[in-house]
């Protein structure tokens, strides 16, 4: 079953990168960033409540879902980093790359030290999503007050 979960979550996350692509040019990036910023903090809150046993339609629905947000923030933070560092791309997305690998290790880093804590590890991520979404907005802000 796991591997029908991986290719649902993987379907929807291609087809998503796609439309999310799309929305932003009608909606601006900000609307569709902050909506899957929202989405992933219902998730998360979803997953840190919920205590009923696992049903094959919840974990499938989960999985989909998790694939739209990270299509969301994979899309959506590479162009925005093309937009920010349009004189320097290389240096731009060579430093993307390089927090992106340090936020993995220090995530693998973390999970193997808190063991089978799952909801430690899910206020771990409910932090991080906080912090990050504040940081944006307050990049988005300074973007439109410089462009003013």
């Amino acid at each position: 079953m796991v591997g029908f979960v991986m290719m649902v979550s993987g379907v929807v996350d291609s087809v998503s990168s796609y439309a999310s692509g799309k929305l932003s040019k009608l909606t601006g990036s900000c609307a569709v960033i902050l909506t899957g910023g929202a989405l992933n903090l219902g998730l998360i809150v979803f997953l840190m409540a919920w205590n009923l046993p696992p049903s094959r339609p919840m974990i499938f629905t989960v999985a989909a879902l998790w694939g739209i947000v990270d299509a969301i923030f994979n899309t959506q933070t590479s162009a925005l980093f093309g937009v920010l560092f349009v004189d320097k791309q290389e240096a731009g997305f060579g430093a993307y790359r390089f927090w992106r690998s340090v936020g993995y290790t220090l995530s693998l880093s973390y999970s193997s030290a808190l063991q089978h804590s799952v909801q430690t590890k899910m206020t771990i991520l409910l932090i991080f999503l906080c912090v990050s979404m504040a940081g944006y907005v307050v990049l988005e802000i300074g973007r439109r007050t410089r462009k003013l």
